[in-house]
């Protein structure tokens, strides 16, 4: 079964307020690249599994764009900080063009976070 528009939900990890995005797939080539390009990772006695940054990346600014949300660009600029190495910049660069996010990304680069 596929969802047209995906989904998406939070995770918060009470004791320490942590907070995971979950993006539930949905059939546009943006979540099939996300799948495709996916990361395992190991966590205590489970492996889960990640879209690569540049995914997540591009649809917080999809979902900055429909809610003008400035969270969302605060967290473009957060990931930005933190996984600068693990991101890749052609893949941004390709998506952010094909989906007219240019603006919002940076918008998201030049945030202030004071």
């Amino acid at each position: 079964m596929t969802r047209a528009h995906g989904g998406r939900f939070d995770l918060i990890h009470r004791e320490t307020a942590l907070r995971a995005d979950v993006y539930l797939a949905g059939d546009d080539p943006l979540h099939a690249r996300a799948f495709e390009r996916r990361q395992r990772i190991p966590a205590e006695q489970t492996t889960i599994w990640v879209a690569p940054v540049e995914s997540v990346v591009i649809r917080k600014l999809q979902y900055f764009r429909s809610s003008r949300s400035e969270r969302h660009l605060r967290d473009v600029a957060m990931i930005l900080r933190i996984s600068a190495d693990e991101l890749d910049p052609e893949a941004l660069r390709d998506w952010t063009a094909r989906l007219d996010l240019q603006d919002a990304l940076t918008g998201a680069r030049g945030h202030d976070f004071s």
